[in-house]
């Protein structure tokens, strides 16, 4: 009988226990999603969802997993300033060390207007971007007031409120940003005056802000913001633009009205931002050819998807003040792609001292000195030469930086 009661009691915990893991699997993308972003990316389009949360149980590596099975690169961020998760640099420093575990962009959405004297500028330089939004603003005494939440505020004066948010919108978008993420938002209250507030005229300045400080605007795709004339102005006007999903959990949303207005515009390449993966980031202490692993310090093993970095290797030139670079990667798939990769080289006081940038013409071919030679199929070698503005010899290096990005389809 005892032991009867302790199988019982044993099945009874294992129901318990693992019934929500079940309840809990990561979905998978539909094939109708699947087919969706095939098509766009038939078209050119490198799609890139800056706007997932590290919260809700949706960690870096569920992230990575979603867009290996979507398609759609994932970008993960977390919210900073006082009063939320990422509230000063130590925990900003230990979210940056956590998703650098997987190749993903990383950034921040900044919800205080002083962020940009408040955060550690050796963290802010670790991350691809920065995304802020207009719905924290302050009130007559500055306090924070989250728009979203309206029973934790009174709108007494529409106009004055109307013209307080406007100033408002010019600041946010005014900040050292890279994505402004659900533009012209209007709490539900205050929806019954987009027409009237939201003007052609106001919109036009609001995204001429946004372009003279190379800010991209998002359309996300739970919100119903931004509407269709913001994104007709937009394209007429040559903003970027992104796509993005703001999830409260690892449930992610499959981007339906993202995906759909990119496809009801049109939406061509250069139209959407498109970041460039960070491959190599550390201190060079040594020069020849290593694999990434063998030079010490943190290596991303791909550049793009449907590649992967098997070899980098550097010299110095003939002068003190040249650097050489060449890249040995394969493409796992035949395709013709113009690639263009970026290097930057920084002192012991993390200022720029070097860069270049070359185009690819085809990766699948040695590329030196712009012109293109035989070789093995499957296994170029790009090199690179990179002048150095101060520094005299390869001991003034802290760091070096190499991206690569695909820059158009052929």
């Amino acid at each position: 009988m005892l032991y009867t009661n302790r199988i019982i009691l044993f099945l009874s915990c294992f129901i318990f226990v693992m019934v929500p893991v079940f309840a809990n699997e990561f979905p998978k993308p539909s094939q109708e999603m699947i087919e969706r972003v095939a098509r766009l990316k038939v078209k050119g389009l490198t799609l890139i969802d800056y706007h997932i949360h590290l919260r809700g149980g949706m960690t870096a590596e569920k992230a990575f997993d979603w867009e290996q099975q979507s398609g759609i690169k994932s970008g993960v961020l977390e919210n900073t300033g006082k009063d939320w998760p990422l509230s000063d640099n130590k925990k900003l420093a230990a979210f940056i060390e956590d998703a650098q575990r997987f190749p993903l962009l990383i950034g921040i959405q900044v919800n205080d207007r002083d962020w940009y004297k408040t955060t550690d500028k050796k963290l802010l330089a670790k991350l691809n971007y920065v995304l802020a939004d207009t719905m924290i603003m302050n009130d007559e005494t500055g306090k924070p007031q989250k728009l979203w939440l309206e029973n934790q505020y009174a709108i007494k004066d529409v106009q004055s409120w109307l013209e307080r948010y406007w100033e408002h919108c010019k600041t946010v978008v005014n900040e050292p940003i890279t994505i402004l993420a659900n533009p012209t938002y209007l709490p539900p209250r205050m929806e019954q005056y987009y027409d009237t507030f939201w003007t052609e005229e106001r919109i036009g300045q609001f995204l001429d802000a946004g372009i003279k400080n190379g800010v991209a605007f998002e359309i996300q795709s739970p919100s119903k913001f931004p509407k269709r004339i913001f994104i007709e102005l937009a394209r007429k006007k040559g903003a970027k633009l992104t796509i993005g999903r703001n999830n409260h959990d690892d449930h992610p949303e499959e981007l339906k009205r993202s995906l759909d207005l990119l496809e009801e515009f049109n939406i061509t390449p250069n139209e959407l931002l498109v970041l460039p993966d960070i491959l190599i980031e550390g201190s060079f202490e040594k020069y020849g050819n290593f694999k990434p692993e063998d030079l010490g310090f943190k290596a991303i093993n791909k550049i793009v998807s449907g590649f992967q970095l098997l070899q980098i290797g550097f010299s110095q030139g003939t002068y003190e003040d040249r650097i050489s670079f060449s890249f040995t990667y394969v493409e796992k798939e035949a395709s013709n792609r113009m690639m263009k990769v970026f290097v930057s080289i920084y002192d012991k006081e993390k200022k720029i001292i070097g860069g270049a940038e070359r185009i690819l013409i085809d990766p699948r071919i040695n590329v030196r000195n712009g012109k293109p030679s035989n070789m093995e199929f499957f296994e170029p070698i790009s090199a690179l030469s990179v002048s150095l503005n101060k520094a005299k010899n390869i001991s003034h290096i802290s760091r070096i930086e190499i991206a690569m990005m695909e820059v158009e389809t052929l």
